[in-house]
């Protein structure tokens, strides 16, 4: 890391001692690392609402599923209610956990963990190379993690009682990246997400700002829509039409497990028409 001059970046004593408070203040820290992912994800979710229930007709050619019946209000209040649960009796209080009480035991900034279990001084934040090499790593811990994990939920004795709820909305929308069993949006969803920044001690704004990207990429995949200046939604949304395809993030543990063959196929004979028809 690169020890930044903090008055200097940021050009007032107010600032400085604003950031010095974000450094030193775990619970600030847990509190904003919380809240601006969960502001994005409110966000994503209010736009593709708003496409779903007032601008449906101007932008219909983009939806994915364009046969499923389109989600109505009572879907989006039914949804949106157990999603704010699930934000404020999970997710909220584990990353807490995570912030307060593991991350000083990880050291996550120079100088910290071991018996002190301090952060270290984090005031030396990363250099755009480390936030890479952070957002690349746990991007792959999240597609090993979130894989097995997914397709553990998909078992029999497991899916009826856990991952049922997730697979209500056969056509996803945006909200529902997170309308799932509070367990499995502990363990499938939450944890996948956290287990990269802390195997490779990374610093509180890497988490943030991956855990930021990390809900983006979700209510994407499972807004229904495809946009061509978004990411594709395809393979996830082909997951809760087929439920028994695409269970990674990235689609690299479903190439190798095989478990991706009717939607490629499906890609590739979709691919094909579309050509046909611009000759």
């Amino acid at each position: 890391g690169v020890s930044v001059p903090l008055l200097h970046v940021y050009g007032s004593d107010v600032m400085v001692e604003l950031k010095q408070l974000l450094i030193y203040d775990e619970l600030i820290v847990a509190v904003l690392a919380s809240l601006l992912p969960t502001f994005i994800f409110w966000g994503w979710s209010v736009v593709f609402a708003a496409l779903d229930l007032v601008w449906y007709e101007r932008v219909r050619h983009y939806k994915v599923q364009q046969a499923a019946p389109q989600p109505t209000r009572s879907d989006y209040r039914k949804a949106t209610i157990h999603v704010i649960k699930n934000t404020l009796f999970v997710e909220l209080p584990f990353i807490y956990f995570v912030i307060c009480v593991v991350m000083p035991r990880r050291g996550v900034c120079p100088g910290g963990g071991g018996a002190a279990a301090s952060w270290g001084d984090c005031t030396i934040v990363p250099k755009w190379w480390e936030y890479l090499v952070h957002l690349t790593v746990s991007l792959l811990v999240e597609e090993v993690l979130f894989f097995y994990g997914h397709y553990l939920f998909h078992h029999p004795a497991i899916y009826e009682r856990w991952h049922k709820l997730h697979h209500t909305f056969t056509a996803p929308i945006g909200v529902t990246a997170k309308y799932a069993h509070p367990l499995e949006h502990l363990l499938a969803n939450l944890v996948p997400i956290v287990a990269g920044p802390l195997l490779v001690g990374a610093h509180p704004l890497s988490l943030t700002l991956w855990m930021c990207v990390a809900l983006t990429s979700t209510v994407i995949s499972h807004s229904g829509y495809a946009f061509p200046w978004l990411p594709e939604p395809f393979s996830h949304d082909w997951h809760h039409e087929s439920f028994t395809e695409n269970y990674g993030v990235i689609g690299i543990l479903d190439h190798l497990h095989g478990t991706n063959k009717r939607f490629l196929a499906l890609s590739a004979d979709a691919s094909a028409e579309n050509k046909s028809k611009h000759h």
